[in-house]
């Protein structure tokens, strides 16, 4: 059986690629025998059918016209006339003009102007109504051979198809046995594959030695995996994973991020944390302008920032109660840490609380509050401890009442000139003179001005930029400051950023400034 099934699906095979072949020579489109023009001859029919009706249609609505003219009648009674879109528009215009006459004529006589005026109009539309009538009736002609012209074509379109068509149909019988012999082999083939495959199967089928005892019964609940006993555990996982990336991250940072992390550390006093001042927060709408960080506290007294610098300033006083310091010299670790703008600040607070006020700018390497508050200045700290200039050339009065000893000229040896007994004297005297001395030194680590400067003042602060400074800077800054360690007041936590300051919990005053801010005004 399987041989003779293999030798009938070649018949088939050969049946079909001959009638396939045939149709490919013979250029015959179609299936099951059908001619190829049929349905072109079908669709050319309808369409000259149509032709005509339409040339009829024109040849009707022309003889109406040569009727009505003949009969010297209106062209406007024209069916096609008064099926015009133009024309029954203008006779509605007509009829409008008509009520209007009719309405004039009741109040006025006939020769008023008004009236003259609505015939008029009357008269224009009638004209208008001809000239559209005479148009349709001459574009009916051009309509008509128009029509008449796409009839003759279509004739001739039909007749050509029709003498293929008959070209065609010898082929078409050729084509007709070729496809019939095809579709005796397919029948033949699928009755003796059908019978094969009834033959296999029952050649193949067994008898069944089980029976069914009772139907299995779904499950309520899956007993694999444990859904509840997996989440808590993966619970569980993540949750020490999580835990151990904290401990993880908090060992490998190396910055400060509160008060107590200093004060346990270091075993320093912290002083006070001074909020991060935004662009946006260095905008002043009202004048429109950019607000001098160095003079913050002045346009924004009730601000964060002010409030921390007053607690930084009554920090420095209450650290030595019994005699509180005249001369205090703010300094960092590291530069960039925002010592300047801290002391600038904490200058301009003293001298609205009324403490007279100097401001030293010592920093002979980098003078930024000489470059903030003295343009082209003449001379400075170096020419007033060399005696090449006085006291009143050199110090600089703000219009605040400030007064500032700007840097000048930055020596080769500014440690030597620091630590002299010009610098030591000057110092003495300018004590005696203000109540408040305010001394911006270089930052420790990199250069010794600040070690030399820490001998002559009464008190030290020292500046840590908040998430950025690394612990061990600043305790190399507190090592070097070994033999003035009882001068060092405390640290200062500059630049902090409020709301992530918040995630690490309440740490001391600081931690109030965002919590309250009703409390500083609208600034």
């Amino acid at each position: 059986m399987r041989q003779r099934l293999d030798q009938l699906q070649k018949n088939l095979q050969i049946s079909e690629k001959a009638v396939e072949a045939y149709r490919a020579k013979h250029n015959l489109v179609g299936s099951k025998g059908q001619r190829p023009f049929e349905t072109q001859l079908e669709a050319l029919n309808k369409e000259l059918i149509l032709a005509r009706v339409n040339a009829k249609t024109k040849l009707a609505s022309l003889e109406q016209v040569q009727t009505v003219s003949k009969s010297k009648g209106k062209l406007t009674s024209i069916d096609i006339v008064v099926q015009s879109d133009v024309v029954q528009k203008l006779r509605s215009q007509m009829a409008e003009l008509s009520q209007k006459e009719a309405e004039l004529t009741t109040r006025f006589t006939q020769a008023h102007p008004k009236v003259v005026n609505v015939r008029s109009e009357r008269r224009d539309l009638a004209r208008q109504i001809e000239r559209e009538a005479r148009r349709i009736v001459s574009n009916l002609q051009n309509e008509y051979e128009i029509s008449q012209r796409r009839v003759v074509s279509l004739e001739q379109s039909l007749q050509e198809l029709q003498q293929q068509s008959m070209a065609a149909s010898s082929t078409s019988v050729k084509l007709r046995e070729l496809e019939l012999q095809a579709s005796a082999d397919r029948a033949i083939y699928e009755a003796f594959l059908n019978r094969f495959k009834e033959t296999s199967q029952q050649e193949t089928l067994q008898t069944s030695d089980t029976r069914v005892i009772s139907a299995a019964i779904p499950p309520f609940f899956a007993s694999y995996p444990k859904k509840k006993r997996t989440t808590i555990l993966a619970f569980l996982g993540f949750m020490a994973f999580g835990v151990g990336i904290a401990f993880l991250l908090e060992k490998l940072d190396n910055s400060f991020k509160t008060g107590e992390q200093i004060e346990d550390t270091l075993g320093m006093a912290h002083l006070s944390s001074i909020p991060k001042v935004t662009s946006k927060d260095l905008y002043d709408p009202q004048s429109k302008s950019t607000i001098n960080l160095q003079k913050y506290v002045l346009a924004k007294p009730l601000s964060a920032y002010s409030e921390s610098i007053r607690a930084l300033k009554i920090a420095i006083q209450l650290s030595n109660v019994d005699a509180p310091p005249r001369s205090i010299m703010i300094s960092s670790a590291l530069p960039n840490e925002g010592k300047s703008t801290i002391c600038a600040n904490l200058a301009e607070l003293s001298i609205q609380a009324g403490q007279r006020t100097l401001l030293i700018d010592a920093d002979l390497r980098n003078p930024t509050l000489t470059r903030t508050y003295v343009e082209n200045p003449k001379a400075g700290l170096v020419e007033l401890l060399s005696h090449q200039a006085s006291p009143e050339q050199v110090i600089v009065r703000e219009e605040t009442g400030l007064h500032i000893l700007p840097t000048f000229n930055v020596p080769q040896n500014s440690a030597e000139i620091l630590g002299s007994n010009s610098m030591k004297d000057l110092m003495r005297k300018l004590t005696e003179v203000y109540d408040i001395v305010i001394v911006d030194s270089s930052p420790m680590t990199p250069v010794v001005d600040a070690r030399v400067l820490a001998e002559i003042v009464d008190s030290i602060v020292l500046v840590c930029q908040w998430d950025k400074t690394p612990r061990d800077a600043v305790s190399d800054a507190i090592k070097l400051l070994n033999v003035h360690s009882n001068k060092i007041a405390g640290i200062v936590l500059n630049n902090v950023d409020l709301k992530r300051m918040s995630a690490y919990g309440n740490y001391g005053y600081s931690s109030y400034y965002n919590k309250y801010p009703h409390y500083y005004g609208s600034s």
